[in-house]
């Protein structure tokens, strides 16, 4: 009995371990538990505070991304409607351009014709006169012409005295005048003509005289740059040109 009392101690106090052991195990699995519960939900809660930083990130990114694509659609307007304004600029400019072109080609053209004109004008009046003078010489005896040249050289002297003298503004008279005459002038003619031009340049004028045929009768005076033109031809230039501005 003694050891069987013994036996039953010992099995007690083994049982009593144990428990001992399991209550101690227990609270070191618990506390792992706990430790590794608080440590999850630590974990959990970064993980969340992470997960709201993301989205605020990811919310603060798409803002920005929605906000550069309305900047580039804003800007790629822009970009179309300069390149719409250029575009009507150089389509504007392009059709002013071509106006002007077109205005000048036929300014050009108008001035063209105009000399054109003037030319065939001065053409057919020279040729009317040539025909003209031509038609004296056949129908006037020298002698006629001559008494005709004899009056035309009077009536020129006697319009030098009345010769506007603004006409001899800047005319230089240093080196005389030079009378173009188809017919040897006489002393009295050449002295009269260089009396009534004296009265208007002044005295001591030179005058000589230069045979001309294309004068056909009266006198064409050359004073510097200024021509005094008593001639037939020059008369049947004068009424040719009256004629054609009519």
């Amino acid at each position: 009995r003694r050891m069987e009392y013994d036996l039953r101690v010992i099995i007690f106090i083994q049982i009593i371990i144990f428990l001992g052991l399991v209550l101690l195990l227990r609270r070191i699995i618990f506390s792992a538990s706990a430790r590794e519960l608080t440590r999850l939900r630590e974990l959990s809660a970064d993980n969340e505070r992470k997960a709201k930083l993301l989205a605020k990130e990811l919310e603060r990114a798409e803002k920005e991304h929605l906000h550069k694509v309305d900047k580039a659609e804003a800007e790629l307007r822009d970009v179309k409607a300069n390149l719409r304004e250029e575009a009507q600029k150089q389509k504007e400019d392009a059709l002013r351009k071509a106006r002007e072109e077109g205005d000048k080609i036929v300014t050009q053209a108008l001035g063209v014709k105009d000399r054109i004109r003037t030319d065939l004008e001065g053409q057919l009046t020279e040729r009317s006169i040539e025909m003209a003078c031509g038609m004296m010489r056949d129908v006037l005896t020298d002698d006629k012409m001559r008494w005709f040249h004899v009056g035309l050289v009077d009536d020129i002297a006697d319009a030098l005295g009345g010769i506007d003298r603004a006409r001899l503004e800047g005319v230089d008279v240093s080196k005389g005048a030079t009378v173009q005459t188809p017919y040897p002038l006489s002393d009295a003619q050449l002295s009269a003509l260089r009396d009534r031009l004296s009265q208007v340049v002044g005295p001591g004028l030179q005058l000589d005289q230069a045979a001309d045929q294309s004068v056909i009768a009266g006198v064409s005076i050359r004073l510097g740059n200024l021509i005094i033109d008593g001639s037939l031809a020059g008369k049947l230039r004068r009424v040719g040109a009256s004629a054609a501005h009519r």
